[in-house]
């Protein structure tokens, strides 16, 4: 170990000394060590977690709603495995099926299908 590398973990050691004496509850957190806790602090880090927790279940929810407004784009070769056909299957229904979702041209030889729309359709079919 260099010495460098010894004083950033003497550092870090004498923090932990601090922060358990100093914010047993937050240290509490941070290391999920409870067992320096007395039962008053105790009650307050289950109070804490608790919020933490709900906390974390609510940014996932959030990003899960997000994650579903955005449109997800996919290009040929995912479109050919989606709907288990060859490219000149999807070009074909592209020119001659109306209901067909159009692919969206980004520049000169990339284009791109929004899946959700492609889903919506195939179950169209099913249907």
């Amino acid at each position: 170990m260099t010495h460098v590398e010894a004083f950033m973990n003497a550092e870090a050691e004498a923090q932990d000394e601090y922060d358990r004496e100093n914010d047993p509850i937050g240290y509490a957190l941070r290391t999920g060590d409870i067992d320096h806790l007395s039962p008053a602090d105790l009650r307050k880090y289950d109070e804490l977690r608790a919020d933490e927790q709900e906390a974390e279940l609510e940014l996932h929810r959030f990003r899960e709603r997000v994650a579903q407004r955005q449109p997800t784009y996919i290009r040929l070769p995912d479109v050919c495995t989606l709907l288990s056909v060859s490219p000149n299957t999807v070009w074909r229904w592209v020119k001659k099926n109306p209901g067909f979702p159009q692919p969206i041209k980004l520049s000169p030889g990339v284009v791109v299908w929004n899946k959700a729309a492609l889903l919506a359709w195939v179950d169209s079919k099913r249907g």
